[in-house]
């Protein structure tokens, strides 16, 4: 089973549990409708961490994954520890590029964006800043998504 894979169960396993494992706060929402199989979410604005990498869905998020759990882990300037939440986040990434005549901006894709919502106490002005350039803080707006009930592991399906 792909580390990714395995990290993301046991972050799953660890919540789900209650009262015998370490609560794992997520983004805060309000379920707007329900059936069987999904839910329509009103999320908060939220913080996350995140970064871009190529390659496949798995080695792009084992890539990632380790890059963003060293940033929690206190690889930033303040060597602050951040506690894991949920959800964990992965997607294809579109990267506008500006073009030198006036064209405008052209979209390419660019690998993949993983995220790790961060801790609802945080800002952007609290967060540490993070060691690594390549993982950048982003302030998600307000929005409204699907969550999709299902068992099993991490595919593009």
């Amino acid at each position: 089973m792909p580390r990714l894979a395995i990290i993301a169960v046991a972050v799953l396993v660890t919540s789900m549990a209650g009262g015998c494992a370490i609560n794992i706060e997520e983004a805060k929402y309000e379920v707007v409708s329900r059936n069987k199989n999904f839910e329509i979410r009103d999320y908060a604005s939220y913080v996350v961490a995140e970064t871009v990498v190529d390659g496949t869905l798995e080695d792009a998020g084992n890539k990632a994954f380790s890059m963003l759990f060293r940033y929690i882990s206190g690889e930033n300037r303040s060597h602050r520890k951040i506690a894991m939440t949920a959800p964990v986040s992965q997607e294809l990434a579109h990267e506008k590029i500006k073009m030198t005549s006036p064209v405008g901006q052209q979209r390419v894709e660019d690998g993949w964006v993983v995220s790790f919502t961060m801790p609802a106490q945080y800002t952007m002005e609290t967060l540490p800043t993070p060691e690594d350039l390549r993982v950048k803080l982003r302030q998600v707006p307000a929005c409204r998504m699907a969550a999709v009930r299902y068992s099993g592991g991490w595919s593009e399906k």
